[in-house]
């Protein structure tokens, strides 16, 4: 429970000159007070790595340095949990979900000067106790935090469950002569891969396009909004972010909103929650 802890004045004697010893500044004690109390000694001196759960932003370094006065050493089960931890979450910042088992623990080995052995060990006690998982991947062993494991896999069955849905409507008529006639209307030509992702939109009930800046994602859009629309169909255009779609509205001369505004998300006073009015 977080305690309403403000000053370094309101920390016991005893916490303040414990973190001061090893290095923590009054900013850090007062926070590691407030949420630990007179708990603070014992747990930090079992494992300081925990603190970085909740002040990641103290480092591991800075943590290293002061495990290393409380004498723990540096093949030590949680300093190398607290490692792999590390190392996984700038995999994670760096926009990887899951990294090879074998070169993961040899970056993790030589990032804490314990052996490769020695990190896999302890990956398998974490998968285990179901902090990390480990599964295939083109028959390579991989490593990712389970939320994110759960996440990819929520996210696959959702996309083979909208891909086999077969209640949409289907554009009628030639997709070729269609999107020749938006080029003819815009006096563009599009490129193989941008017809190919126009066709792929509008032939399946999920499709997922990507590219980075300036490479014709929006001219996709504006060809998929034609196509529907010369078929005689309403089409809504959203995104997850306001700023995402107001975004769309500037590349696509469309009108775009979010998902949740299209799907009329509200409060409800009655059932003290919030729904979505729509479908």
């Amino acid at each position: 429970m977080i305690r309403q802890i403000t000053k370094i004045s309101q920390v016991t004697p005893e916490v303040t000159f414990f973190l001061r010893e090893l290095g923590f500044s009054n900013y850090y004690i007062v926070k590691i007070f407030a949420v630990y109390g007179d708990a603070t000694i014992s747990l930090v001196e079992d494992n300081p790595y925990f603190l970085l759960e909740d002040f990641p932003k103290i480092g591991f370094r800075k943590m290293d340095e002061i495990a290393q006065k409380l004498k723990i050493s540096m093949d030590d089960e949680k300093r190398i949990e607290a490692g792999i931890n590390y190392v996984l979450s700038s995999y994670a910042q760096e926009g990887h979900t899951y990294a090879s088992f074998d070169s993961f623990s040899l970056k993790v080995g030589e990032f804490l000067n314990v052996s490769s052995k020695q990190v896999k060990n302890c990956v398998t006690d974490m998968a285990f106790l179901g902090n990390i998982q480990l599964t295939k991947i083109d028959d390579e062993t991989v490593i990712c935090f389970y939320p994110y494991y759960r996440a990819e896999c929520e996210v696959a069955k959702r996309l083979v469950q909208l891909n086999s849905n077969q209640n949409l409507f289907r554009v009628i008529g030639n997709f070729k002569e269609k999107i020749d006639q938006f080029c003819a209307l815009r006096n563009i030509d599009l490129s193989e891969n941008q017809r190919l992702a126009a066709v792929s939109a509008i032939g399946n009930a999920v499709s997922i396009i990507t590219g980075g800046p300036g490479t014709g994602k929006s001219t996709v859009i504006e060809a998929i909004v034609h196509i529907f629309e010369a078929s005689g169909m309403k089409v809504a255009l959203v995104a997850p972010t306001g700023r995402a779609a107001k975004r769309i509205m500037e590349t696509s001369h469309h009108f775009a909103q979010t998902v949740h505004r299209l799907l009329g998300y509200y409060y409800d006073d009655a059932l003290d929650r919030m729904l979505f009015s729509m479908n």
